[in-house]
């Protein structure tokens, strides 16, 4: 295994390995018995782990909307009566 592979987060590598499946099963065609591959193995690969890394890059952009702006408390403001 590389350290690519090794180093990306579980969810980064999952989701690389289920676009790399679609991806190589979209490049490759049957014609006579006679497997056809339209795309190289490798490049596939480095595109599927691009492009999971950019999919959770902006997926955690997102979520970062809509977490609170200021989680400070300031205690001298709370009536306690």
């Amino acid at each position: 295994m590389s350290k690519d592979a090794q180093s990306a987060p579980a969810n980064v590598h999952d989701l690389a390995v289920s676009l790399y499946v679609r991806i190589m099963g979209d490049a490759v065609t049957m014609t006579d018995k006679v497997p056809t591959v339209t795309a190289s193995p490798d490049v596939a690969a480095r595109i599927s782990f691009k492009l999971a890394e950019a999919f959770y890059k902006v997926e955690s952009e997102r979520q970062d909307l809509f977490k609170p702006k200021s989680t400070a408390l300031d205690v001298g403001q709370i009536d306690f009566d």
